[in-house]
This record gives C-alpha cells, structure tokens and sequence, in this order.
C-alpha cells in the first residue's frame, strides 16, 4: 500500500487508514481485558495478611 513520489515509495492514504483502525481494534479490546481484570476478585486465601510493626 504504497505511492511512488519523486522516485520515493511513501505509505498510501489507505494504508494509514488500514493501521488506524489496526490500532482501534487493539485499544478497544485492551481496555475491554482491563476492565474484565479489573473486575475479577482474588480469592482470600490468597491474599497476604498485613503486618503492622511498631
């Protein structure tokens, strides 16, 4: 997806468009696993007890 300019290949109209909905699709779907992640609890047992020193 490229166009020959002043004996230069340089990425086409097209080819942007094609990588920014490539790039879209990634952030849509990293922010839909964040919120599943974000969303999933851990278990108790599990989990670290808090220490408090004095």
């Amino acid at each position: 997806m490229t166009m020959a300019l002043g004996g230069f290949e340089i990425p086409s109209l097209k080819a942007y468009r094609v990588l920014f909905v490539i790039c879209a699709v990634a952030a849509v779907a990293a922010a839909l696993l964040g919120l599943i992640a974000s969303r999933t609890k851990v278990p108790q047992e599990h989990t670290q007890p808090v220490v408090e020193t004095v």
